[in-house]
């Protein structure tokens, strides 16, 4: 299911961003044919209880992160302030249209 909300960012000028998010597994992107542009994908690593990883698209990296590598960077779907969650971004991938 696809989803939309306020995300948080670390680590660039913005603080905030309204972006669509889903919950993917490893093989997602290769399986629909969306290309990695830096850094990787899911994989066998990023299992519950891992550390919380996130792949983001390239325009999501480039109004966070402008000019910078976001690789290592955190996204944050928010929550109350002593659980926010914070996902590291090990990936970028290629702009995906989302059907509505």
């Amino acid at each position: 299911a696809v989803a939309n909300g306020l995300l948080q960012v670390s680590g660039g000028p913005a603080t905030d961003l309204s972006a669509y998010y889903q919950i993917a597994s490893d093989g997602y992107f290769s399986t629909l044919g969306i290309g990695v542009i830096r850094g990787r994908t899911f994989d066998e690593r990023d299992r519950a209880g891992s550390t919380p990883v996130v792949v983001v698209s390239r325009s999501f990296a480039d109004q966070a992160w402008p000019g910078m590598d976001p690789i290592g960077h955190q996204v944050s779907s928010g929550g109350m302030e002593d659980s926010v969650r914070w996902a590291t971004v090990i990936g970028v991938v290629e702009d995906v249209r989302q059907p509505t």
